[in-house]
């Protein structure tokens, strides 16, 4: 009997030995497959990421882009200066500054500084600020080179600081622009002559050169005015003189294929009364003609409110130059199609 307990345990003890040896196999098992699960998903997320990564970065690719860098409106300025002619180009006979501003904008109703004398008004029209700030005068400009009493820089100034290479010049009748207004050292092309001189040295220079920023001045319609009045029959006779002057220059332009990227300004400093006087703040001597044409200017177009200063922001934005803070001048509006 003992004999049979004894064996009957043995079975017990082996059962139950079979029994734990089998648990500890499914569980070895169970933690294998739990690693490799884990190992599975660990390599898709992986990929996943990858993937994702590699997605983000395509994206990241495509939205980076190169800067756009926009080409200035024009490549040249030509700005004309008819002095003493206010607006009374309206009253004489101007065929080619009609054919010329056709198809650009006009305004008879520019204003000039104050006083409307030459030194202020040809300081503003090229230093972008009225004559209080600038503060040239006649005595000013016709002893000290400029920068000696004003430090606001001129649109040549400008150019120059945007442009080491721009060629530029000024060629004028009346010295003193070229002494006290347009500033030494910076590599400005100077000349100076009578109307005609200046007209045929103007010629000459662009047939040769091709200038970012060209200023001429013509004196003999101011003369004109002071000696018989402003608005009278020799006054009217001279403008339509200096007309012709004007349509040879464009004429350079026009055969060297020069306008499509040119912007032409014709303008003056200030007007005069009927016996021969100027520097008040009367109309006849503060308004001025503004007329301009270029391929973005307004055809037809009526130029709005502007002062004299306003025609350096005028430039600076046609060369595609930022207006100095120090300039009070502003684009009209008329000007532009794309200015409002």
């Amino acid at each position: 009997m003992k004999k049979i307990l004894s064996m009957i345990l043995v079975l017990v003890m082996l059962t139950t030995l079979f029994a734990s040896c089998s648990n500890d196999q499914n569980k070895a098992e169970s933690k294998n497959n739990e690693s490799i699960n884990d190992q599975t998903e660990s390599d898709t997320t992986l990929e996943d990421t990858e993937s994702e990564t590699e997605e983000d970065t395509e994206e990241s690719e495509t939205e980076i882009e190169e800067p756009v860098v926009l080409e200035p409106p024009y490549k040249r300025v030509v700005l004309i200066g008819v002095d003493g002619a206010g607006a009374f180009f309206k009253k004489a006979e101007t065929p080619n500054i009609d054919r010329i501003f056709e198809n650009g904008a006009v305004t008879y109703d520019a204003v000039t500084a104050t006083p409307s004398v030459s030194a202020q008004c040809w300081g503003s029209l090229l230093h972008g600020v009225p004559a209080d700030i600038h503060r040239l005068t006649f005595s000013i400009i016709d002893n000290y080179p400029y920068g000696t009493v004003s430090r606001i820089p001129s649109i040549f100034q400008v150019v120059r600081d945007n442009d080491s290479e721009a060629l530029l010049a000024s060629i004028v009748n009346w010295i003193p622009i070229n002494r006290g207004v347009v500033e030494d050292g910076i590599g400005i092309h100077k000349d100076t002559g009578d109307d005609q001189q200046v007209t045929d040295k103007v010629c000459k220079y662009l047939k040769e050169h091709d200038p970012k920023l060209l200023f001429v001045h013509f004196d003999s319609v101011d003369g004109a005015g002071h000696n018989d009045g402003y608005g009278s029959n020799d006054h009217l006779k001279q403008i339509k003189v200096i007309d012709g002057y004007i349509g040879l220059i464009y004429s350079v332009l026009e055969n060297r294929g020069m306008l499509d990227d040119t912007l032409f300004i014709v303008t003056t400093d200030h007007g005069g009364t009927p016996d021969g006087t100027h520097g008040e703040d009367t109309d006849a001597e503060m308004k001025i003609m503004y007329a301009a044409v270029g391929h973005s200017v307004q055809k037809g177009g009526k130029i709005g409110e502007m002062s004299i200063w306003d025609n350096a922001a005028v430039i600076a934005y046609a060369l595609g130059y930022e207006a100095p803070e120090k300039w009070t001048s502003k684009i009209p509006n008329g000007l532009f199609q794309e200015i409002e």
